[in-house]
């Protein structure tokens, strides 16, 4: 179906139908039931019992293809897809009743195996830490593990631990002496140990925060602000959004609280930091991620810019005027003058100059607040609306993710600016990784606006 004059024979038909269900249930259903099988032990405790599994498997089996391969002949043959009828010529009458029949005994399959997992996870029989001699560290924990997993950081040499242990020799020595330290502890607070990818060697012990319902309720803000924006409920989704602000800034702002004495003891001990900074900290890898997400985000949102234009009779489509180039460009200045300061400010941390830092920090904040309400009132006062063409569509798209960005990128140095105007010091891990994250996104936001300028407001005067 990849290839266009295949595609362009199966589309719409039954062929395509039998195509997705192979994928969807052999790539994704059948390896979820495996799973199931294989760690039903660990997680209930039991072993599945008697034959019920694997006539549900066998069932199952027989059934997804004996109802999805008579498909792929059927819409061969011209049956149209979401119809319950078709003309009785088409001669297919006999490998309908065969899916139809396979649907059936795919059900039946469905319903033993799930009858079979749940009368096993109650009523089977005890299952040992390891009942298929698995090599892998789950296999070494009771079963069902208790809730606080490994007591210890486990140390492994090899893919599989369990066949091949970690010996007490001069290479493992010591890590294993970090995990006898680490052995049920930090008690009181929570913490993970941070190591290098291609040794583990330790580098810190990175503090976790405690339990909190703050992520689950901005998960479903989100979902609400979604849902409204789907039911194009506008105004609703606006408050759910800034709820969804509310939720993630009061998560963000809450200060790690550890026991003095004994996180400076096991520090002591570890002779290691209790915070990391740079590529040591787990922050800084996740804000590059989310970088090389939002990039890939607006590399296909430009992508689909030069699309349109190319198809297009006229850039921009129905006599649109072209977008204007000093209002955005003297408002991407004043972002660019924003950079210039968040740069004289970086210099000053790393010659401890809070002054100056705060001083450079404010003006990035600043200048990212303008860019922001000058933006946006340049997209509520356009000539034209979003869905009034595809190139209405996409400029508003463009700008709009713009604006997010320089507006998320503004938040986090506001979040930091409060962060440094207490008295810790600029060296401390903590801060550092506060600081270099939100310059980070700072910096790729402005990257960001740079390239919309480029396409949007500069490229259909000059091409």
């Amino acid at each position: 179906v990849a290839t266009m004059p295949f595609d362009w024979q199966v589309h719409d038909t039954n062929f395509v139908v039998a195509h997705f269900h192979h994928v969807l249930i052999g790539g994704a259903v059948f390896p979820f039931f495996a799973g199931m099988y294989y760690w039903l032990p660990k997680v209930s405790g039991r072993m599945y019992r008697g034959p019920w599994g694997g006539a549900g498997c066998a069932a199952i089996f027989l059934g997804f293809n004996l109802t999805f391969l008579p498909m792929y002949v059927i819409g061969l043959l011209g049956m149209r897809r979401r119809v319950y009828t078709y003309p009785e010529e088409l001669g297919v009458d006999t490998l309908n009743l065969l899916s139809t029949i396979g649907a059936y005994i795919l059900v039946a399959g469905f319903l033993l195996a799930l009858f079979d997992l749940v009368w096993s996870s109650l009523r089977g029989k005890q299952a040992g830490s390891d009942p298929w001699d698995g090599g892998t560290l789950e296999w070494s924990l009771p079963s069902p593990p208790p809730p606080y997993g490994f007591r210890r950081p486990p140390v492994v040499i090899d893919r599989y631990p369990l066949w091949n242990p970690a010996a007490p020799d001069s290479r493992q020595k010591s890590l294993l002496e970090t995990a006898d330290i680490l052995d049920c502890r930090p008690a009181g607070w929570r913490a993970t140990l941070l190591t290098d990818v291609a040794n583990a060697r330790p580098q810190a012990l990175q503090y976790l925060p405690g339990p909190t319902y703050l992520p689950f309720a901005a998960a479903v803000a989100i979902l609400l602000a979604a849902v409204a924006f789907l039911a194009k409920s506008f105004l609703v989704a606006a408050a759910m959004s800034a709820v969804v602000l509310v939720l993630i800034g009061w998560w963000l702002y809450d200060e790690p609280r550890l026991p003095e004495e004994e996180a400076a003891e096991l520090a002591a001990s570890l002779k290691l930091p209790l915070f990391a900074a740079g590529t040591r900290a787990t922050g800084w890898w996740g804000a590059i991620c989310m970088i090389a997400i939002l990039l890939t985000i607006e590399g296909a949102l430009i992508f689909s810019y030069f699309y349109l234009w190319l198809y297009a009779d006229q850039w921009p489509q129905h006599g649109l005027p072209l977008p204007r180039l000093s209002q955005p460009l003297l408002i991407a200045l004043v972002l660019a003058a924003g950079a210039v300061l968040q740069g004289l400010g970086s210099r000053a941390w790393r010659r401890q100059q809070r002054g100056v830092l705060l001083g450079g920090m404010s003006g990035a904040v600043l200048a990212g607040t303008l860019f922001v309400g000058a933006g946006l009132y340049a997209l509520l006062t356009a000539p034209f609306n979003p869905s009034d063409n595809a190139y209405a569509s996409i400029f508003f798209t463009l700008k709009g993710f713009s604006l997010l960005t320089v507006g998320t990128a503004t938040m986090m140095l506001l979040a930091t600016l409060i962060r440094l105007r207490k008295s810790e010091p600029l060296t401390q891990p903590r801060l550092q990784l506060w600081l270099q994250v939100s310059e980070m996104f700072w910096y790729f936001a402005v990257a960001t606006e740079g390239a919309v300028l480029l396409v949007v407001h500069l490229a259909p005067h000059v091409l």
